[in-house]
């Protein structure tokens, strides 16, 4: 059986999987795998037989256990205040104006608490909360939101996962705080608060974020363009506590201990205990805790003189942690770091026999970077090609500099701290130097491959080529033998590539970019990928210092471009811009990084705005061609026409929104009316202008304004549909009662995307239907 715990495992995770998403083709082909796995190995085919069997049987019934107990008492939000008497269950993090924290109340419930600060003073109050203190939280129920856009982060299930189902924001100050019970779960916790507040107020940044991630595993000091450097480039599991920090912790706690006279056997079994405290310190990831169990399993075989497998040790380390939360595999910590732990045991043997140390780690690192393609295409939707040789580089100076230091830089400032200012002076601007080396690399556009998420069958594909391609090292090692997975490899991610452009379908998106408009069309083939608008959330912040947030909400980067990428788009055809208001081109510039623009179509007249000329600067510099459109111009895509109706070369117009471009297209077999911001003036000319249009579906103009959709309006152009954007409880109250009423006087239907989040039309040839986020087909 030694070795053979990864069938068990195995077997659980589908279980877990199949249960939670009530899948079966994936999880037929995944049993057939396995069933030959079990008569491959004929000596023990009878224990692995029956263990298999009890593994998805144990925990399909615990997964159907614990998701009939992750339910709220709570069966409907409250637009009343609620009180309640808890604890605080997590360590509250302060962030410009806001505090959030988990709270869980005496009945048992857990709830995430988001507050908005009212004065400095008690900002600093708030500050010195910490997980573990009583409060009475006062405030209404509110459901959390589910993801909004297609492939887009879904904070529902993530809280769901965490077994919270609602979230509070107190009316009231948080005034009723004070220290709670003795606990040594908070105890510890606390402490690991404390130590990060020490290297915060001690070490400068940014080197004082990096300490933070690898000796306290929190990556939430690192700057956010640097942590997008890092992630973008491929390296961003350097920063996370992962193995090697508890290893080099292990070994150098257990070389002190011998040092000064304990016994192995005491020495392991102090180490036992200190690992699930460090594992709680170092924010209890599941890399930690993967790295944790594992060495734990280790020291007992060592302690009690029981021959260990290494394979055994990360396969226990699974189902230990699936068995307290089966949650944990949709985790994609704990994904990256099982599977590429996995893959690298099982081919330890091989890797050993490089005797050259830098031949080891480019091994290791090509051997990481392979395991995770899959994973890492399924969630980021893109692959770094400088990721190999950057991982060459920095894994060593990660793990044999900056890690080691970082260790002494946080003892040292426990035990003698002026012995820790010679390490920091050193570190500090060899950080700096390495953030701004990342930070000018990411910029580069060519080494990042977009592939857009892969369907199920490409990611089995490529774990099928990986795993022939491991196969084929292991057996033989000569590089002629590997030029076939390998090409296997490259084939799947091309085929990848190029799917888009072998489509006979095609899309018209309404991006959910809250108040604003964000549009892309997508024809068939790929033909031809238009943006119309990128949405931009207007600021109505302050400009007082404690009220600033480490990171500014920005729809282009966090809305937009993610979408872009999940399609696999590295190139825009036509980025057409309505008009020059904030929410309908604020999203552009962030796009200028990650997407080749080729032209950009903007409404004929002067550019007032100082937005306005900035973004078109920055547009022509980055290659993309200017087209200042207006009425009469047409072209034509496939069999897909387009025509611009507004605005006009000879009006003058004194209201921006009039000069919305106004496009009609007609697009799987459907005649489409794009109006912008357009109001009741532009409208009335339309309809001068244009009597007989036929329109099936039409953009509301101006988020559902009461200017705009005027009843002559509708029924002049009679449309079936009506899609209006706008954002949820906006401060303008879009869409209007008044245009909603005439949409249903005319029976129009309606989808908004304050309701229904993205809205989306997929069509082949002349058919196709709507699809809504929230929502049914």
């Amino acid at each position: 059986m030694a070795g053979k715990w990864y069938m068990p495992l195995l077997s659980g995770i589908l279980a877990i999987y199949s249960v939670v998403y009530q899948v079966h083709f994936p999880l037929i082909v995944a049993s057939l795998c396995l069933v030959i796995l079990v008569v491959k190995e004929r000596a023990v085919f009878r224990y692995l037989s029956l263990l298999v069997v009890f593994s998805f049987l144990f925990f399909t019934l615990l997964t159907h256990w614990v998701i009939q107990k992750n339910q709220s008492e709570f069966t409907n939000h409250s637009e009343h205040p609620l009180t309640f008497f808890g604890t605080i269950s997590s360590n509250p993090k302060v962030d410009g104006d806001r505090i959030s924290f988990q709270f869980k109340t005496d009945r048992k419930e857990t709830f995430q608490i988001h507050y908005s600060i009212q004065t400095e003073e008690e900002k600093v109050r708030l500050e010195q909360l910490s997980i573990g203190s009583r409060c009475k939280i006062v405030g209404p129920l509110k459901q959390p939101l589910e993801a909004t856009n297609f492939y887009s982060f879904d904070y529902q299930k993530y809280l769901y996962y965490q077994h919270i189902h609602w979230i509070i924001t107190p009316s009231s100050p948080l005034q009723d705080c004070k220290v709670g019970k003795f606990s040594m779960y908070h105890t510890v916790v606390n402490i690991r608060q404390k130590g990060i507040v020490r290297v915060k107020e001690n070490v400068p940044e940014p080197l004082a974020g990096i300490v933070v991630a690898l000796v306290y595993g929190e990556r939430g000091f690192i700057e956010d363009d640097v942590l997008k450097a890092y992630q973008s480039l491929g390296i961003i599991h350097l920063l996370a506590v992962s193995g090697l920090h508890v290893s080099l912790l292990v070994g150098s706690i257990y070389f002190v201990l011998l040092r000064i006279g304990i016994t192995r056997e005491r020495a392991i079994e102090g180490l036992l205990i200190a690992i699930p405290l460090y594992t709680i310190i170092a924010g209890a990831a599941p890399s930690v805790i993967r790295a944790g169990v594992m060495t734990m399993v280790a020291l007992c075989c060592i302690r009690f003189k029981v021959s260990f497998h290494p394979l055994d040790g990360i396969c226990i380390a699974g189902i230990f942690i699936l068995l307290f939360q089966p949650f944990y595999i949709f985790h994609i910590g704990f994904q990256l770091s099982f599977f590429i732990s996995f893959c690298l045991i099982v081919s330890a043997s091989k890797i050993s026999q490089y005797k050259s140390y830098l031949i080891k780690i480019i091994a290791v690192t090509i051997l990481s970077q392979l395991c995770s393609i899959p994973i890492i295409l399924y969630h980021f939707y893109e692959i770094s090609l400088l990721s190999l040789p950057l991982n060459i580089i920095y894994i060593p100076f990660i793990s044999l500099c900056i890690l080691p230091l970082s260790f002494i830089i946080v003892v040292l400032l426990l035990t003698i701290p002026f012995l820790a200012e010679p390490i920091i002076w050193v570190l500090h601007p060899l950080i700096i130097v390495t953030h701004q080396f990342l930070l000018q690399t990411a910029e580069l556009s060519f080494p990042t491959i977009t592939t857009g998420r892969p369907q199920f069958i490409v990611l089995l594909s490529l774990l099928i080529a990986i795993g022939t391609t491991f196969i084929c090292w292991e057996k033989s090692g000569k590089k002629r033998k590997m030029i076939l997975p390998l090409s296997f490899i490259a084939a799947v991610i091309t085929i990848q590539l190029n799917i888009p452009y072998l489509s006979s379908y095609g899309e018209i998106t309404f991006i959910d970019v809250g108040q604003g408009d964000g549009i892309l069309i997508e024809l068939p083939y790929r033909k031809g990928v238009y943006l119309l608008d990128a949405g931009g959330a207007v600021s109505f912040g302050t400009d007082e210092e404690w009220k600033r947030r480490s990171r500014k909400f920005d729809v282009g980067a966090d809305i937009v471009n993610p979408y872009l990428k999940a399609k696999g788009i590295k190139k825009i055809d036509k980025l057409i811009l309505s008009h020059g208001h904030y929410d309908h081109i604020g999203g552009v510039e962030s796009l200028l990084n990650n997407v080749k623009i080729k032209e950009v179509l903007y409404s004929v007249g002067p550019v007032e705005g100082e937005f306005e000329q900035l973004l078109l600067e920055k547009l022509i510099r980055s290659g993309a061609d200017i087209t200042f459109v207006h009425d009469g111009m047409i072209w034509r895509e496939g069999k897909a026409n387009f025509a611009v109706l507004s605005p006009k070369v000879e009006e003058q117009y004194t209201n921006l929104n009039n000069r919305s471009i106004v496009l009609y297209a007609k697009i799987g077999g459907k005649y489409w009316l794009f109006t912008g911001d357009l109001e009741q003036e532009g409208e009335a000319r339309l309809q001068r202008d244009y009597p007989n249009l036929k329109v099936d579906i039409l953009k509301a103009g101006h988020h559902g304004s009461r200017t705009s959709t005027t009843l002559e309006f509708l029924e002049m152009y009679q449309p079936k549909v009506a899609i209006i954007s706008a954002g949820r409880s906006n401060r303008f109250g879009h869409p209007h009662d008044e245009v909603i009423q005439a949409l249903h006087e005319k029976k129009v239907m309606i989808m908004r995307t304050d309701q229904n989040g993205a809205i989306r039309y997929r069509y082949k040839g002349d058919s196709g239907y709507f699809e809504r986020k929230i929502g049914q087909k």
